[in-house]
């Protein structure tokens, strides 16, 4: 891991990591990259960008080692928008930062951005509520975001579960391009936000984040 950026105040990050990963055969959190386990580089990026972490998941019994801090008040089988809603409830800071457990190619360098971004909107009272990145498609990527902690009034007020997106829109969330990228970066923007979703996914190279 690399060196620690100082710790954030203003930020809590949390992987979600409940999913039932059909398509990996096997819990996806846990699923060899590299030598460590996928939900080992998400602590990591996490770490790096001086952000404490937290795992969210209903059964933290089977990831101890890993984290100290779990959020288990996730109900299961309602999908990613109810690890962010339980998330946000657990959150006492301004911003929540969240990522998936199955984007090892998410490093501290494209955290960052958000982070930047999210201060940017603090110091100019901007009424975004969340900061994202782009896809290649123009619409806004849910994850890895970074959510205010008062989005959770509107997720608490909708019906339990659905689409993360549809959350995401809900935040009216400020969306980042590839000139937000660090000078240097060395892989695409689409590339990075790729998400490893079965056996032959974990067999694709790592990263060389600058």
């Amino acid at each position: 891991m690399k060196e620690a950026a100082p710790r954030r105040t203003d930020v809590e990050g949390f992987v979600l990591a409940g999913g039932a990963a059909s398509r990996m055969g096997r819990d996806k959190a846990l699923a060899d990259w590299r030598g460590r386990p996928l939900l080992a580089w998400a602590l990591d990026s996490l770490a790096e960008a001086g952000v404490a972490a937290a795992v969210v998941a209903p059964d933290a019994a089977r990831f101890a080692g890993l984290c100290a801090r779990f959020v288990t008040t996730e109900t299961p089988g309602l999908g990613p928008a109810e690890g962010l809603r339980a998330a946000l409830a657990a959150c006492r800071a301004p911003w929540a930062l969240v990522l998936a457990v199955d984007m090892p190619l998410v490093g501290a360098a494209l955290l960052g951005p958000l982070l930047a971004a999210a201060a940017e909107l603090d110091a100019a009272a901007g009424s975004h509520g969340a900061v994202c990145w782009g896809g290649s498609d123009g619409g806004a990527q849910p994850l890895p975001a970074l959510y205010r902690r008062d989005l959770l009034a509107t997720l608490d007020a909708a019906p339990r579960g659905g689409p993360l997106r549809r959350a995401l829109d809900a935040a009216r969330p400020l969306t980042l391009g590839p000139e937000r990228l660090p000078p240097g970066f060395p892989q695409p923007l689409a590339v990075a936000l790729r998400s490893l979703n079965s056996p032959a996914d974990l067999r694709i190279p790592g990263r060389d984040q600058p």
